[in-house]
């Protein structure tokens, strides 16, 4: 073994033991030693890796040229065709993320992550029957696949597509059903097809397993509301916020429970928490005709009407 294959070798091993031990900004550092005794042959995984590490550290520009590098030397790598369309995506370039994700399943028709991101990017510039056909395709490959599931159900909801939905959804519970979100979604669904019960239990059932998810609170709040339930509204919101003290929404519609209530002053106090919040919510106020009530109150008017400097 010559010199230079030697001190190849040791960088490379000493770069893998820092990732072993999560130290990736050292393990980065031996990569580039070993990338500078790499001979001709080009040791494709381990530039893989390095790309990665790249990504992982914001190294974007280098990343890039990396997976680049990867594909002149091989033109037929599927890995560096994926890690360009991640890449592309985080940059939200989605046009150009399709082609890099289209390119690498292409070459790989058995990549099932990146027809999952394949989908995304389909999303993302609403081509919804290719979004759609993305998630089957990663489906086909990973039957259990719980984000695929979900999303490919997320979107059916969006089409009031809702058997579809929620036999998407009910995959996904039986897939991983120690995890909130398919919970969360059945619940959506049921209140959407005006099935409270069902759908209350679902929203519970998220909180229990996921108590900071503050959409599970802020959608039985609705629910409640929509039941002109307002004290069980208020209470659900309250321990939302208690959970999610920076959520704009939950104190917007614990709000208007009060003004329901006839609660104004605590209405009031809440409208202020959100707006602190989110400033954009200003425009809704104003114009949201559950709040008319308040626009009769001097302290709504003086704080919300009048130019107010913070």
């Amino acid at each position: 073994m010559s010199n230079r294959s030697r001190y190849y070798n040791n960088y490379k091993v000493l770069a893998e033991s820092c990732i072993m031990e999560d130290d990736l900004k050292k393990a980065l550092t031996f990569y580039e030693k070993a990338y500078e005794y790499m001979d001709e042959n080009k040791d494709i995984d381990m530039m893989l890796d390095m790309a990665m590490l790249y990504y992982e550290l914001e190294k974007i520009d280098e990343a890039h040229d990396l997976y680049q590098e990867i594909l002149e030397f091989d033109v037929d790598e599927a890995r560096a065709y994926f890690g360009l369309g991640i890449l592309y995506q985080d940059c939200q370039n989605y046009n150009k993320a399709v082609l890099y994700f289209s390119k690498c399943v292409e070459i790989d028709p058995e990549y099932q992550k990146a027809y999952f991101f394949l989908a995304g990017a389909y999303y993302h510039i609403n081509d919804i029957p290719n979004t759609i056909k993305s998630y089957n395709d990663s489906l086909n490959l990973n039957p259990t696949d719980y984000w695929s599931l979900i999303n490919l159900g997320s979107i059916h909801e969006e089409e009031k597509e809702y058997d579809k939905a929620l036999e998407l959804f009910n995959q996904a519970k039986e897939s991983n059903p120690e995890h909130n979100i398919s919970y969360f979604n059945i619940g959506v669904v049921m209140y959407r097809l005006e099935k409270n019960k069902e759908a209350e239990k679902c929203f519970f059932e998220s909180m229990e397993l996921n108590p900071y998810h503050e959409e599970s609170y802020l959608n039985l709040g609705l629910l409640y509301k929509s039941e002109e339930k307002y004290e069980q509204a208020i209470s659900i919101l309250a321990k939302g916020i208690e959970i999610s003290p920076k959520v704009a929404n939950l104190y917007y519609n614990k709000a208007c429970c009060h003004v329901l209530k006839e609660e104004y002053e605590q209405a009031i106090e809440d409208l202020k928490s959100a707006l602190d919040i989110d400033p954009s919510l200003i425009d809704y106020i104003l114009e949201d005709s559950e709040l008319e009530e308040l626009h009769k109150l001097r302290s709504f008017r003086r704080y919300f009407i009048r130019p107010v400097s913070r």
